[in-house]
């Protein structure tokens, strides 16, 4: 098992502890691609220029590397890192530009 760093207290990670805040999205479409498949419709929860948490109808497993496609924007390549009901974590390969990230933002209804 692996030692939790001195300066991070033992036990879950909490909101407060993420490196960089969350921005909750009202842009319902994403596609989600793994290897040489067509995208998966997918909808945008949560975003942030580490990550994002997406809903889909499949399970993807944690370690899988997948492309999001983000409504006027390039491919981008990430980790899922978890996966509940319905619900993956992704981690982007590279933090996305905060250009895109306050365009996402700004779509809201």
């Amino acid at each position: 098992m692996m030692a939790l760093p001195a300066h991070r207290p033992k036990g879950l990670a909490t909101l407060e502890m993420r490196s960089a805040p969350r921005f909750r999205v009202f842009v319902t479409r994403a596609g989600l691609g793994h290897g040489d498949e067509t995208p998966e419709e997918a909808a945008l929860i949560d975003i942030s220029i580490y990550g994002c948490k997406l809903g889909l109808k499949s399970t993807v497993m944690p370690g899988t590397r997948v492309t999001i496609v983000l409504e006027s924007a390039n491919p981008v390549a990430a980790t899922v890192i978890w996966n509940d009901v319905g619900k993956i974590g992704c981690r982007f390969e590279e933090p996305i530009e905060r250009s895109l990230l306050r365009a996402i933002n700004l779509r809201q209804p």
